[in-house]
């Protein structure tokens, strides 16, 4: 092949190559701008439903929104149309230790003559073998009140109308203006009792008067009346608790049986003796701890007369039936309890159970002065009068305070229901 063929030849090669490399570099760049193009469809693809879901939790979020909306407003209606006693379903439970009392009034007040009447009332010192008061009382400034004690079981407010003090104005404040305007009118009220003021189970008593002589006068006279309300509102809660633990199903039996009644008795207290002799019959049962050891004791026997309500009579029979069934050491028979005699026992008419009885309260001890503590009991008849029953409960707690343990036994007697 000579030059000029070849050269030909050389120029057709390139010329084919170069037609080629520009389909390849356009195929390249269609494919380049194919992908590119897919990309982005994928981007805004992925923008869309991110969009969309956006959108659906934005609806969903919505929905809700108005549904917690509509619900609200059908409870604030609700709530509105209930009476107080509905609404304090809505209330947190009462709070507060057993026998405690917060007091809140004009720091003054509680310095001199009300709160001197006040304490001399609610803390009077109780036939226990060492003193403990009715109530263990708190002053609470009312202008320093923690919203933690908004929920205190019991609260006792007292004022004046004549003071202007900041306190005073507080307390008053828990009132509307046309109540307040009522009791200022209306100079034979001093006491109103508001029930779940600001929780459910709380009890507030409002002591107020025109100044604070008259109001420690009054706090003085109606003594029986606080002590009693108080007492009550704590026998109530002390019940509340026993009712809820499990009971002694084998004494329940046989008081059911054996002595027609009914006694609200925790698991926790075990039978000792139950026996018939000379027409009486006597049940004891007790519940030992480490700290201390509760007893209650039950008699039952053919009632004759009258005379057998008579104090003196009571402290007789307590005294047989002790001597008889009741020893501090059982192997001991000089060991037997007796009534204390040095601290004079407390008598009371009361009703119980639609019936007339006797409430007894005072020490015991053993007879060689080894064990000693506090006791109450009642004694009272059958519906249809034709037995008499002694009930009794009394502690020993050598080395703790008696008045709650005492509280508790008290309950669980006054609590006593005759069955058929």
């Amino acid at each position: 092949m000579n030059n000029y063929n070849r050269d030909i030849l050389d120029c057709c090669v390139d010329n084919f190559f170069c037609k080629y490399t520009q389909k390849i570099c356009k195929t390249k760049i269609f494919l380049r701008r194919l992908y590119f193009c897919c990309q982005l469809l994928y981007l805004k693809k992925q923008k869309y439903l991110q969009k969309s879901k956006l959108r659906i939790q934005f609806i969903k979020r919505y929905r809700f929104s108005k549904w917690l909306v509509c619900h609200f407003l059908i409870g604030v209606i609700i709530l509105s149309g209930c009476d107080s006693g509905k609404r304090k379903d809505f209330l947190p439970p009462a709070k507060g230790q057993a026998g405690e009392i917060l007091v809140f009034m004009d720091s003054l007040y509680w310095s001199k003559s009300v709160g001197q009447s006040l304490r001399a009332v609610l803390m009077e010192a109780q036939p226990t073998p060492q003193p403990e008061p009715l109530f263990n009382l708190k002053y609470v400034n009312a202008l320093q009140w923690p919203e933690l004690l908004k929920e205190h079981r019991n609260l006792i407010f007292a004022f004046t109308f004549q003071s202007n003090s900041l306190q005073n104005r507080k307390i008053e404040g828990l009132f509307t203006h046309d109540a307040l305007e009522k009791i200022k009118s209306d100079t034979s009220l001093y006491f109103t009792i508001r029930k779940n003021l600001f929780a459910k189970g709380q009890k507030a008593l409002f002591i107020f008067s025109q100044n604070a002589k008259t109001l420690a006068e009054i706090i003085t006279k109606k003594k029986t009346y606080l002590q009693e309300f108080y007492t009550q509102s704590e026998k109530k809660f002390v019940l509340s608790k026993i009712q809820s633990e499990r009971k002694s199903k084998q004494v329940q039996q046989i008081l059911k049986k054996n002595y027609k009644l009914n006694l609200p008795i925790p698991e926790g207290f075990q039978l000792v003796k139950d026996t018939l002799k000379a027409g009486e019959r006597f049940l004891w049962i007790r519940h030992p701890e480490v700290a201390f050891d509760l007893n209650i004791f039950i008699a039952k026997k053919k009632y004759t007369s009258a005379k057998e309500f008579e104090g003196n009579y009571i402290i007789e029979h307590r005294n047989a039936l002790a001597k008889q069934y009741l020893y501090g050491d059982p192997e001991n028979k000089n060991s037997f309890i007796i009534t204390e005699t040095l601290v004079e026992p407390l008598f009371k008419e009361m009703i119980l159970e639609n019936q007339y009885s006797i409430r007894t309260e005072g020490l015991w001890r053993t007879n060689n002065i080894s064990m000693g503590g506090p006791f109450v009991s009642y004694t009272l008849t059958n519906p249809k009068q034709t037995e008499i029953y002694y009930l009794e409960g009394f502690a020993y707690a050598p080395s703790m305070r008696k008045r709650e343990l005492l509280r508790k036994l008290e309950t669980i007697l006054s609590s006593v229901a005759f069955t058929k």
